[in-house]
């Protein structure tokens, strides 16, 4: 006789959100016997149960468990309502820990893929833009795969890198370049010194944890996107055309050296005809253009009960704006979850990376294309008339070099390879306790190829054209054991992770130049045909070891506790320098649960925060603390006196210093998070104070000990500020659905101390001028502009002080700083900063059934940028002997004294490094605006297709702003060529910075 127990029956069905989503993964329990499913992709499960089995409960992360008693009916749809408590619920705080958000004690910024699924992402950190109060991203240059700059609560160091640390799928440095956005499952941000601590000499940046997607569905799910752009140029600068040009230049020279009886204007009255009739050169139109892009992807995801596995693809073709400029990328990543037995877990990770730029790197500096074009008139052509590029130097003509013909003549290509596999294996010692062991190895090769070839620049027979070869190759290894241990007893929640880790940076390179090329046409495929040929290489290494414990303590899920401290090691330094200590301790009070706060019955959520740490940075190179040795004609010597033989000789580079230790920032953060309406309004805001001590500076040596500079541990530098963030999701229903998120920031960096110094001058030099046009300075901040304050012209009433200084009305007019009657070197002062009042993001997202709609705008309040571009444009200074701006239409006249313009003149002083070249950086910006529209199910399971969308998407749509350069943040600073550096000394420094283009795409996303 068959109990009833054993009596086999079959439930089925299907589990949907509130808009009629499938929702893949979730959870199908028995609840009186504790066994159950999981749904497939498409959200259908099935499963076996007895007459005894009364309960089914449904439950998934983010949406509120339900308990679903069972009748006849055995073929259910069932809907689960989103917990609006749970959707950012887990988020990752490093070294494989993850935490509930209502559990945290830090500053940690959350992204979820969900938040750019819908929009045509190429860089990693683009999605980061707007999103995350104290995190900002500026495109330094619009080229095709150029850099993008993070800063998460200003800049800490003055000699080191201030990007924040990356780590993806716990490989730690890893390169942004490596991951295809749309891999993202998720992206946390870590702020404060609390959360950073755990990565101790490498966090004092920030760090952004990126968490990759995995196989989580049994069916094999295909997934395949694509996106075509086209970029342009968002506006055009104002410059005079070649009849404008011809009559302004008439009236400058009439100005200067008209002669009654004798002067004749340097163009007639024919010449300005013709120009009108035929137009001149548009350098602008000639060397922008409209740059097509394409973009597939596609990943495959699935597994069975013990492995599951994601693969995926990308090419990304993208051609730049500026003509002869483009880059390639191809992707391959590969994750494959095993799980051994009960106890034992293993996960392997591998990604690939191509990258192929063309003349997308080394732009935007001030010798470039972009940085010559204000400086060529309308009037001249791009060819001669023997079909090599103009390049003659008229008396109203550039000195330097034709833009188009830069743009053609200077090559450079670069290619760059990255491999990156990683391994995790995980035992489970004991319930509670388990050890994890994870390895990583990174191999990155770049080869760069230039070539100079000035011959299409000039037809001469003494031209000399240049080609190099430059091979980079660095691997990095990283070994990390981690015990994790967790407990819960009655109240009390214990969780206590330690950490060894060790790892190694290797680079080694060789450089092969070739100077005076025999064919300019074999480039650099053969430099030994050339009148001479240069070879370097190096070779450089470092290692490190640490240890770290953090603690995690909750008491009644209200009261919180973090501890954390880790010890490093590392090679660069010597003796006791080596090791440094990095603590740190967060406290949290879940306000929001006490029965005192709950009858209140106005907040869903109310916590309090605050935390202290300390955290690290190593931002020298590996034998920084060693002296080094150069060989150059200096060194060289003559044993027999001047005229015998030379020899060649070594001397020395800059000393060494051996007392050099690490930069240390420690940060306090006070915080509050407030939730109305079940979690439907929420707001945090922070308050921090960050203090980096022992910065690395470079110091002048005097001559008699050789002169150079030597590295020091002398400075001091602030940051201090408040974030605000607000999200909302005001509406939710199966139709409708609304979420707006807004952002501010405000941050204030001040350099403290240097060492008893009171200023720092860099030695990058800019905008033609033979001195910094930046400066470190004791309570300023860094990116602090150093010049002559220009105040305005002088007018006819003063006469008489003009005179005073070799001036006469219509002059330029700058500040006597010194009071001495002359206007020379001792009146430099700082003139203005880059450094904004306040940033802020803000975004919307509405969805209308199958549409939905979203839009992002970002922008800054304050800030100067150094305009070097209309610098140039005013010209008559340097290499400009003439000009192309209209504004000297508002020059100073008689008639026109209300101008800030000076007169054209010959007594009046033109600075290059003078603040009437900085602006406003202050903008307004629609980021972002995408309308996607995802086809209905029924439609789709005819084509076999669980999704299908189409959508449009515009990327920097407009700006509103008051620089009338191409864009107010962009930047010069940190191309190689023509001075620049990539520290934050040097920030918004625009002498033909690469344009960011605004795009327009059209795209798809189909799964099977």
């Amino acid at each position: 006789m068959v109990s009833a127990q054993e009596v086999k029956r079959e439930v089925s069905g299907k589990v949907i959100d509130e808009t009629g989503m499938p929702l893949a993964g979730a959870n199908i329990l028995v609840k009186e016997r504790n066994i159950g499913t999981m749904t497939d992709f498409d959200g259908f499960f099935k499963l076996s149960i007895t007459n005894e089995d009364k309960v089914l409960q449904i439950s998934m992360l983010g949406f509120k468990t339900q308990n679903l008693i069972l009748g006849e009916k055995l073929e259910l749809e069932i809907v689960l309502k989103e917990d609006i408590n749970q959707l950012s619920e887990i988020v990752l705080i490093g070294y494989g820990g993850a935490r509930k958000k209502e559990d945290l004690t830090g500053a940690v910024g959350t992204i979820s893929s969900k938040d750019f699924k819908d929009q045509p992402v190429t860089r990693v950190e683009q999605t980061l833009s707007g999103r995350t109060a104290g995190v900002q991203v500026k495109s330094n240059s619009g080229a095709p795969g150029g850099n993008l700059s993070i800063r998460i609560r200003g800049a800490n160091s003055i000699k080191g890198n201030n990007q924040p640390l990356v780590v993806v799928d716990g490989v730690i440095g890893a390169n942004f370049q490596l991951v295809n956005p749309n891999d993202i499952e998720s992206i946390q941000i870590l702020k404060d010194a609390s959360s950073t601590a755990i990565y101790g000499s490498r966090g004092a940046n920030g760090v952004v944890i990126i968490a990759t997607k995995s196989g989580k569905s049994k069916k094999p799910t295909i997934s395949f996107n694509t996106f075509h752009s086209m970029s342009l140029l968002p506006k055009k600068i104002d410059y005079l055309n070649a009849a404008e040009f011809a009559e302004l230049y008439n009236s400058y020279d009439r100005d200067l050296n008209f002669i009654p009886g004798v002067y004749t204007a340097p163009f007639s009255a024919e010449e300005i005809t013709m120009y009108e009739q035929e137009g001149g050169t548009d350098w602008q139109d000639e060397l922008f253009r409209q740059a097509y892009s394409s973009n597939y992807q596609i990943s495959v995801a699935g597994g069975a009960d013990k492995v599951k596995y994601y693969l995926s693809g990308e090419y990304l073709n993208q051609e730049g704006i500026v003509i002869n400029s483009d880059f390639k990328r191809y992707n391959l990543r590969s994750k494959i979850d095993v799980e051994l037995n009960d106890k034992m877990d293993l996960t392997l990770n591998m990604g690939w990376s191509k990258l192929k730029g063309f003349n997308n790197e080394d732009v935007g500096h001030q010798l470039g294309a972009i940085g010559r074009l204000p400086q060529w008139s309308p009037i001249e052509p791009i060819w001669d008339e023997v079909g090599v590029l103009y390049n003659n130097t008229p008396q109203y003509g550039a000195v330097s070099g034709n833009p188009i013909g830069l743009q053609y003549a200077n090559i450079s290509q670069n290619e760059t390879s990255i491999f990156q596999p990683s391994a995790k294996f995980s035992y489970e010692i004991i319930e509670g306790l388990k050890a994890n062991l994870f390895g990583s190895y990174e191999n990155t090769n770049t080869t760069v190829f230039n070539l100079e070839n000035n011959h299409i620049l000039d037809s001469s027979t003494d031209v000399v054209s240049r080609a190099s070869i430059n091979n980079i190759d660095k691997e990095r290894g990283q070994v990390n054991f981690i015990l994790d241990y967790s407990k819960e007893i009655g109240d009390h929640k214990l969780q206590a992770t330690g950490i060894y880790e060790s790892g190694n940076y290797i680079e080694k390179g060789n450089y092969n130049g070739a100077n005076g090329l025999n064919d300019v046409t074999l480039g650099w495929d053969n430099l030994s045909l050339s009148e001479s040929q240069t070879s370097t290489s190096y070779y450089y290494d470092e290692y490190y070891n640490s240890l770290a414990l953090r603690v995690n303590y909750s008491f009644l899920e209200r009261y919180l506790l973090t501890a954390t401290v880790r010890r490093d090691g590392v090679s660069k330094f010597q003796g006791d320098n080596r090791y440094s200590t990095f603590p740190s301790f967060a406290l949290a009070w879940n306000l929001g649960k006490e029965e005192f706060i709950q009858n209140l019955d106005v907040f869903s959520n109310l916590k309090l925060r605050a935390s202290w740490g300390e955290s690290g940075s190593h931002a020298i190179g590996s034998y920084a603390t060693l002296p080094y040795f150069i060989q150059n004609g200096e060194s060289n010597y003559h044993p027999n006196g001047s005229g015998t033989q030379t020899y060649v000789g070594l001397g020395v580079g800059a000393p060494g210093n051996e007392d050099l230790k690490w930069e240390t920032t420690a940060q306090i953060d006070l915080g509050l998070e407030i939730g109305l309406f079940n979690n439907k309004l929420n707001f945090e805001a922070d308050y921090y104070n960050k203090d980096t001590n022992d910065l690395l500076v470079d110091v002048t040596l005097a001559e008699y000990i050789g002169g150079k500079s030597i590295l020091k541990n002398i400075g001091t530098i602030n940051n201090q500020g408040f974030e605000f963030s607000v999200n909302s999701r005001p509406i939710v229903n199966e139709f409708f659905s609304w979420n707006v998120a807004a952002n501010i920031s405000i941050n204030r960096n001040t350099v403290v101390d240097l060492g008893g110094d009171e200023m720092v001058l860099p030695t990058t030099l800019y905008a033609d001028s033979t001195t910094p046009i930046t400066a470190i300075k004791v309570d300023e901040p860094l990116g602090s502009f150093y010049g002559y304050n220009f105040l305005g012209v002088w007018k006819s009433d003063e006469v008489t002080d003009a005179a005073g200084f070799g001036n006469k009305p219509g002059d330029a007019k700058y500040e006597d700083v010194n009071g001495d009657g002359q206007i020379d070197s001792q009146d430099l002062k700082i003139i203005g900063n880059a450094q904004p009042d306040f940033t802020f993001g803000f975004s919307n997202t509405l969805k209308f059934g199958p549409v939905n709609f979203s839009f992002i705008m970002t922008g800054q309040k304050g800030g100067k940028i150094f305009n070097g571009v209309y610098q140039k444009s005013i010209g008559l200074f340097g290499q400009n002997r003439a000009f192309t701006s209209p504004d000297w239409y508002k020059r100073w006249r008689l008639n026109n004294e209300d101008t800030d313009v000076p007169a054209f003149s010959s007594t009046s002083q033109n600075f290059p490094n003078s603040s009437r070249w900085l602006q406003d950086a202050s903008y307004l910006r629609i980021q972002n605006i995408t309308i996607a529209y995802s086809f209905k199910k029924e439609f789709l399971s005819k084509l076999k297709l669980s999704e299908f969308q189409f959508y449009l998407n515009a990327e920097n749509v407009f700006t509103w702003t008051n620089y009338t350069g191409y864009s107010p943040d962009i930047s010069s600073a940190g191309r190689s060529r023509g001075g620049g550096s990539t520290t934050d000394v040097d920030q918004n420094i625009d002498t033909g910075a690469y344009p960011v283009p605004r795009t327009f795409t059209i795209g798809l996303k189909a799964k099977f």
